[in-house]
């Protein structure tokens, strides 16, 4: 069963990438090569949106791309003209990136299984403002190289996520977070700091630390 399992996730990953980029090329997305699809992601750009995937790109969207649980393929969408960047050496799992003005995603950045990174309200807070067809607030998002989504994690409008910085799983993410910061919660805050040193220590404000 082993065997057969890797080799149907070779022929998603061989097939993917091919017709994948295909995809996102037909959709209009400027790439640098072939991307690396593991199953077809989901594409809905608007006619003035923009997308640029960089080199050595990763979109995980089949079950059996990521054992941590996939359960939607890569969906990348924009609205009214957003404009969406993925840098170089991403990698991104069955997740969500909605911009209606700009995301931006940094180099060698993660982003887990079922994220959401969403630049817009989609709908006004105020009711009558929703019945008589009222658009959300609107704001960049911001995520700087080698940046780590874990699972489920929720980055909302206006949020810049400094270099380096880990969130964990299930987080919501509605304010900026410093670099180099192992942050968590709703809404999520820092609850410790990533030395830069070998090996990797994570030192937590209870003064605990992990090592990586």
């Amino acid at each position: 069963m082993f065997y057969i399992f890797w080799l149907w996730k070779a022929w998603n990953t061989i097939a993917g990438s091919v017709f994948g980029t295909m995809l996102l090329k037909l959709w209009g997305v400027r790439l640098h090569g072939i991307v690396k699809c593991v199953g077809l992601p989901r594409l809905e750009i608007d006619p003035k949106g923009k997308v640029y995937v960089g080199r050595h790109v990763c979109l995980r969207s089949a079950r059996c791309s990521n054992i941590a649980g996939v359960f939607q393929p890569v969906s990348i969408g924009t609205l009214d003209g957003g404009r969406i960047e993925l840098g170089d050496g991403c990698g991104i799992s069955g997740s969500t990136l909605v911009a209606s003005r700009e995301i931006r995603i940094g180099k060698n950045v993660l982003i887990g299984a079922g994220c959401r990174i969403l630049d817009c309200d989609f709908h006004p807070v105020s009711a009558e403002a929703r019945i008589h067809g009222g658009k959300g607030k609107c704001a960049p998002v911001i995520l700087e190289d080698g940046v780590w989504l874990a699972a489920g994690v929720t980055v909302l409008k206006g949020v810049t996520i400094g270099r380096n910085t880990v969130v964990g799983a299930g987080s919501v993410v509605v304010k900026p977070l410093p670099e180099n910061v192992l942050a968590a919660g709703n809404p999520a805050k820092p609850i410790g700091v990533i030395r830069r040193k070998e090996p990797q220590i994570i030192q937590t404000k209870n003064n605990g630390s992990i090592q990586l």
